[in-house]
């Protein structure tokens, strides 16, 4: 009979197979690049060692979202293995006025 992996186990090989986890040099990155541009929204979580950030950011037309998505491309292309998403938002009816510029940067997701 094959024999289970406990959970306390199978939490220790998860922890240990980490992966990426955010330094303040990425944030400092992204805070240094994209000062001039409103940020709406930031949510960063994980214990001991941060690995989840959500960030959103305002922008007023489609030359400055192309310019925000830049930045961060510029930010995470230089670090390997980061798990990051950049979703581009139009607000507004029937014509966008205004776009978010959502960022999602997680090790993983259960």
């Amino acid at each position: 009979m094959e024999e289970m992996a406990r959970g306390s186990e199978r939490l220790l090989e998860a922890y240990r197979a980490g992966g990426f986890k955010l330094d303040e040099g990425l944030v400092n990155d992204v805070a240094e690049r994209l000062r001039e541009i409103d940020l709406h929204d930031i949510l960063i979580k994980g214990q001991p060692i941060p690995d989840f950030m959500r960030a959103s950011f305002k922008v007023d037309d489609p030359k400055q979202g192309g310019m925000v998505i830049g930045e961060l491309l510029d930010v995470f292309g230089g670090r390997e293995g980061l798990p990051a998403t950049i979703r581009l938002f139009p607000r507004g009816i029937p014509w966008p006025g205004e776009f978010n510029v959502d960022v999602l940067i997680n090790h993983h997701q259960f």
